[in-house]
């Protein structure tokens, strides 16, 4: 498959997806949520989640592959985290990401290794951050899942790895990642994410991918 150019695709994602809905996106901004509200709580709650994920299987990453091993990959790994680390307000480590996702993009491997421990230090303290944070949720109710939505990605994913496009997965799994699921379901999309990021096991996702998609039919 033709590569992917990951700057290009940071600015289509930022033309449709972030400027064409600024105050969806300004929404799940960490240090804007009112906490009088359930409505704030629930969504910095799904944010904190998502966003602990992300950097704990970015931080896993890291540290089990090299980028000389699939430098596309490690690229898009930090775009990825970059953003994330943004929409919570962590906008030293974004910037960091910014500077290795660039470094990735121009092949600067010595940039990479002389850079990446310090990275890697910097998302384990976002982290410990989050550990340290006492907030006290009520249990999950009921999730109305959106099923069509969930079968078209998991296709998307199925079809991308059979292609071993991991660029495609990735951004499969980040649409799954806006909607609310049933703790089955997110385990599994878990599960998928860590084949990709840790293991770039496309066979293994194709199993599993076939397997939830059975739940639902």
């Amino acid at each position: 498959s033709k590569p992917i150019d990951i700057r290009e695709l940071n600015t289509i994602m930022n033309t449709y997806v972030r400027d064409r809905n600024i105050d969806e996106h300004n929404k799940f901004k960490k240090n804007n949520f009112v906490k009088t509200e359930q409505t704030s709580v629930d969504m910095e709650k799904k944010l904190i989640e998502i966003s602990q994920k992300d950097i704990k299987n970015t931080i896993n990453f890291l540290k089990e592959k090299s980028p000389k091993e699939n430098l596309k990959l490690f690229t898009t790994t930090v775009h990825g985290v970059k953003s994330v680390l943004a929409s919570i307000g962590e906008e030293v480590a974004s910037e960091k990401a910014a500077e290795l996702e660039n470094a990735g993009l121009d092949e600067c491997l010595d940039f990479i290794s002389e850079h990446i421990d310090d990275f890697i230090n910097l998302l384990e303290s976002i982290l410990l951050k989050f550990c340290n944070e006492e907030i006290v949720y009520e249990e999950d109710e009921l999730i109305n899942e959106d099923t069509v939505f969930l079968l078209e990605q998991l296709n998307i994913i199925k079809e991308a790895s059979e292609n071993f496009d991991d660029a495609k997965i990735f951004e499969a799994l980040e649409k799954l990642k806006t909607k609310s699921w049933q703790k089955e379901t997110l385990n599994t999309i878990d599960k998928i994410n860590d084949n990709l990021y840790l293991h770039s096991d496309f066979d293994q996702i194709i199993v599993d991918v076939e397997d939830l998609i059975k739940q639902y039919l």
